[in-house]
C-alpha cells in the first residue's frame, strides 16, 4: 500500500481556485493551454529531450488536466520566473529528492484510534520542545531533509525533531510476530533544525494556511523504519469518496496526549 499526503493539496493548492490556480511552488497562476505557458515553453526549449527529474516533475505537477497533449491545461505562473534560479529554492529541492521508497506501508487493517504495528508509519515525526511537555506536535517526513508540519506548532522553544519513535514512554519498542519471534526497533533518532519555513500568510486567528516546513540539520539515510510519505504528483488528483489515514500522538478521548502512535481511517 502506498500512502500519499493528501492534506498538502488543500494547504498548498488552497483546494484549487475556481478561476485561478496555484502553481507547484505555491504561487498564483492562470489556467491556459500548456503550449501557451511561457515558463513551460522556456524549459522545454532549454532542455529539449534531456529534462532533469525536477523539471519533469514541475511540468507534470503544473497540469490541471491530462487530456490529449494538444489540449492539456496547465497552471501557468502569473509573474515572470527566472528559469535559471527557479529550481534552486526549497520547492525545487523537495521536488528533486522525492523517493521511490515513499509511502511504503505493510499494515492493512485500520480502525478508529487503533494502535498500528510499530513500523507502520515510518514517516511519522515528533517535534521536540524545550519544555516539561517535550512533545507537543507531530510532523511528516517528506524527503531526506524536510519535515512537513502545522505552522501553529512553530514556537520559540522548538529545538528538534524525533524520528523512529512509537512509544515515547518506553526505552525500546518491540513486538512479537505470528511466529512468536520478537522484533525490536532501533532506538529513536533526534535531529537538530537548520531552518524553519512558515507559510507567510498563516493566520493565528483562524489557522488559515496552517503549514510549515522544517529543514533538518542533516540528510537522513532511509531504512525500514525511516521513510518519507508520498506527495501528490498532480493538482487534479481525485480523492472524492476516498478514505485517508491520520496518525500521530494526539489527544485521546480522555483529553491526554497518547504515549503510543495511534491512527484512524477518515473520509
Amino acid at each position: 500500500m502506498k500512502f500519499c499526503l493528501i492534506e498538502i493539496c488543500c494547504f498548498i493548492f488552497f483546494c484549487r481556485y475556481v478561476k485561478g490556480c496555484v502553481t507547484p511552488f505555491g504561487g498564483l497562476g492562470k489556467k491556459m493551454k500548456f503550449s501557451e505557458c511561457e515558463i513551460i515553453k522556456q524549459l522545454l526549449l532549454k532542455y529539449q529531450r534531456n529534462l532533469p527529474p525536477v523539471v519533469h516533475r514541475f511540468i507534470e505537477a503544473s497540469f490541471v488536466t491530462h487530456e490529449d497533449i494538444e489540449n492539456r491545461i496547465a497552471c501557468c505562473p502569473e509573474k515572470e520566473i527566472d528559469t535559471d534560479k527557479v529550481f534552486e529554492n526549497v520547492g525545487g529541492e523537495i521536488l528533486n529528492t522525492v523517493s521511490a521508497l515513499c509511502g511504503d506501508n505493510t499494515h492493512k487493517r485500520i480502525s478508529f484510534g487503533e494502535q498500528p504495528t510499530f513500523m507502520a508509519y515510518p514517516w511519522a515525526a515528533l517535534l521536540m520542545y524545550d519544555h516539561r511537555e517535550k512533545f507537543q506536535c507531530g510532523g511528516t517526513l517528506i524527503t531526506q531533509r524536510y519535515v512537513l508540519t502545522a505552522a501553529h506548532c512553530i514556537k520559540d522553544n522548538l529545538v528538534g525533531i524525533r524520528l523512529r519513535e512509537y512509544n515515547i514512554s518506553s526505552q525500546e519498542d518491540c513486538a512479537v510476530d505470528d511466529g512468536y519471534v520478537i522484533h525490536c526497533m532501533a532506538p529513536p533518532i533526534d535531529l537538530g533544525i537548520e531552518k524553519i519555513i512558515k507559510h507567510e500568510k498563516f493566520s493565528k486567528r483562524n489557522f488559515d494556511n496552517d503549514i510549515a516546513l522544517i529543514r533538518l540539520s542533516r540528510s537522513l539515510n532511509y531504512e525500514r523504519s525511516i521513510r518519507p510519505i508520498c506527495l501528490p504528483e498532480r493538482q487534479n488528483a481525485d480523492y472524492f469518496k476516498k478514505y485517508g489515514v491520520i496518525s500521530g500522538w494526539g489527544l485521546t478521548e480522555k483529553g491526554k496526549i497518547s504515549d503510543v502512535l495511534l491512527h484512524a481511517e477518515v473520509p
